[in-house]
């Protein structure tokens, strides 16, 4: 086939063709495409069964890595018999379409687990996709 008229010549003994589709590269995250080749009715042939292709276009392009963060936190030491607690919220830059499990844990800075804030677990949070 010649690409840009559109025609598809059989020779002399020939009773079947080659179409080749060549899909073009784009940077956009899309899914899987289809297009549908038709074959079009005229008064020289009938057109058989079946009469449609579809040609699946499977995309390349991944979505973009989503990204975490962390706010920070302060806090007074507790009075005996009083209790602080610092909150922190963990934040996914936006929705993603597959789970998005994240790893925390407390590393010592200055302060020390378990002399100057209670020990903390290994925590796991998931966010669910969109």
């Amino acid at each position: 086939m010649d690409g840009t008229t559109g025609t598809l010549t059989l020779h002399d003994g020939t009773s079947a063709a080659t179409l080749t589709i060549i899909p073009i590269d784009d940077t956009s995250v899309e899914g899987t495409e289809n297009a549908i080749l038709t074959v079009v009715a005229a008064p020289a042939y009938q057109v058989g069964t079946p009469g449609t292709a579809t040609i699946t276009i499977a995309d390349n392009d991944s979505p973009p890595l989503p990204s975490l963060s962390v706010s920070d936190a302060s806090i007074i030491e507790g009075r005996s018999g009083k209790t602080s607690k610092a909150t922190v919220t963990i934040s996914l830059s936006g929705p993603s379409t597959t789970p998005v499990t994240v790893q925390l844990k407390a590393v010592d800075g200055t302060a020390t687990g378990g002399v100057d804030y209670g020990t903390v677990s290994a925590t796991t949070i998931t966010f669910a996709p969109a």
